[in-house]
């Protein structure tokens, strides 16, 4: 932002409060050598940017905040999604990182590119679909494991 072309933004920048409030990560793994942020979509898409830089899309927060978490970890970022289709922004976005790093790297100028290309090539992305056989078949999951059929028009 302090390097912006938009002086609004160049102001901003001089303000040491937040620009983006706590990011909320829907699914988080750690382990000794690693740290997995994970986004779960169902029935959206990605929020294409925020309000004091559109060029930080949901995926960009996301990945940033998994490096800054990481400690030392391998950082990764995982999405789960109702399907792959190129029709959804972030698998639009995901395909353009996997193949341009440097697509991702550019709106991420503070970390480094090395890290970036790896994490944009280890993007996973996972239907919610291929997730279900894996949820236990007990009675207290029953109505979760219906209502993530339904709404991913996954077979019972």
């Amino acid at each position: 932002m302090a390097e912006s072309d938009n002086p609004r933004w160049r102001e901003r920048a001089r303000n040491l409060k937040a620009v983006e409030g706590p990011t909320e990560v829907d699914i988080a793994l750690d382990g000794t050598d690693y740290s997995i942020f994970t986004e779960a979509k169902l029935l959206s898409d990605i929020s294409p940017g925020t309000r004091y830089d559109p060029e930080r899309n949901q995926i960009l927060r996301n990945i940033d905040c998994a490096i800054e978490q990481a400690d030392g970890r391998l950082p990764w970022f995982w999405m789960f999604v109702k399907d792959r289709s190129s029709e959804w922004r972030y698998q639009q976005l995901i395909e353009e990182y996997r193949t341009k790093p440097e697509s991702l790297a550019r709106p991420l100028p503070h970390r480094d590119p090395a890290t970036l290309a790896r994490m944009a090539r280890g993007i996973a992305v996972i239907a919610w679909r291929d997730l279900l056989p894996l949820l236990p078949d007990t009675p207290e999951t029953a109505d979760a494991r219906e209502e993530l059929r339904r709404r991913v028009g996954a077979a019972a």
